[in-house]
């Protein structure tokens, strides 16, 4: 791995200037929702940050094979009742190729909530294969670099790492 590119005091502080915008835009939300995994590091830190409620989603994507293509489908678990109405701001760690983020989104907005945002610590612009309106972004980058650290893996390894680092190739 390559010297770190955000450490721990740059993610913490990030995490602020977030809240700080989500408060200047006259958005708190009612509950803070993260994606498992990745989306846990952030959601916590958000969620302290602005005394709110914070739950958690699971997907798992998987493909079907239909004929000689593959359809991805993913599987989503809520670990909580949300009530219509609720304003619910949805964050992650990274939004690469935007699947994971359309999926939640569409179906949270089938919940008819009052209001539903979407945060992200990263995004990788020019990778986009799925357009999400990400109404808060910590970093962007527009490199093919891989990286690791603070929820975002490699073959499952790496994901502890309390600084995001970028792999060798």
């Amino acid at each position: 791995m390559e010297t770190i590119k955000i450490s721990w005091d740059d993610i913490e502080k990030k995490c602020k200037t977030l809240a700080s915008r989500l408060k200047e835009d006259d958005f708190l939300p009612g509950v803070i929702i993260a994606i498992s995994r990745g989306g846990t590091i952030i959601g916590t830190i958000l969620s302290e940050l602005l005394n709110i409620d914070m739950a958690v989603v699971s997907t798992k994507r998987y493909k079907d094979k239909i004929g000689s293509d593959y359809k991805t489908n993913y599987n989503i678990a809520f670990h909580r009742d949300f009530k219509r109405g609720e304003r619910i701001l949805l964050v992650d760690d990274i939004y690469d190729r935007g699947h994971t983020l359309f999926n939640v989104l569409d179906l949270l907005s089938k919940m008819r909530p009052n209001n539903l945002h979407s945060c992200v610590l990263l995004e990788r612009e020019n990778h986009h294969k799925v357009n999400v309106e990400v109404n808060f972004v910590g970093y962007k980058f527009d490199d093919d670099s891989f990286l690791v650290g603070y929820g975002l893996d490699y073959n499952g390894e790496y994901r502890e790492i309390p600084s995001i680092f970028k792999v060798n190739e």
